[in-house]
């Protein structure tokens, strides 16, 4: 067992997966991922960052206590209904974090589709480079009444900042976040 004597599944090892994976990996917590059916680059990019692959979904959501979703924000709907069966067919419930660019809208209706479960949500905005990418710490905006699953999280390259018990919060935040860099850069 690491530190933490927990595991996380850090589901999406793209660059910015595979970023928060490697810095929890680093701060001492296990961190799985399930690699059946992702590209070539993704598993090498979890490998690199250390963390494991267990295969499938249903095995990852089976050891974890908590689920980061860090998909591409056009998969992030369908990936939530793919979590919900590997949920039923391993028995659990791991607390899910819907950490995607999408609008608060879309991650209250993956909370929705959570729901019959009984596995507990968290809303995550994810603002910054990748933990360990430049000199500032990644910003990870947290709302949802079980949030502390994600505050409580110990690791340096990461800034948590509570945004309150209401889901699609910190959606909001790093949509108001994205629009003002965008502006900015455009000026």
């Amino acid at each position: 067992m690491t530190a933490h004597e927990e595991t996380v599944a850090v589901i999406g090892t793209g660059d910015m997966g595979s970023a928060v994976g490697g810095a929890l990996v680093r701060a001492g917590y296990r961190v799985v991922t399930a690699g059946d059916g992702r590209s070539a680059p993704s598993r090498k990019l979890a490998a690199e960052a250390g963390i494991e692959d267990v295969g499938s979904l249903e095995a990852a959501v089976r050891e974890a206590r908590l689920v980061l979703s860090i998909v591409p924000p056009a998969v992030a709907t369908t990936f939530a209904a793919e979590v919900v069966g590997a949920m039923r067919a391993a028995g659990t419930r791991p607390v899910f974090a819907d950490c995607n660019a999408v609008a608060p809208e879309t991650v209250l209706a993956i909370g929705r589709a959570l729901e019959p479960t009984g596995a507990p949500f968290i809303d995550v905005g994810i603002v910054g480079r990748g933990p360990g990418v430049g000199r500032e710490r990644t910003r990870f905006y947290v709302s949802g009444a079980v949030r502390a699953a994600v505050l409580d999280l110990d690791i340096d390259e990461i800034a948590f900042i509570d945004l309150g018990g209401d889901v699609g919060t910190a959606s909001a935040m790093k949509m108001a976040d994205s629009a003002l860099n965008k502006g900015i850069d455009a000026l």
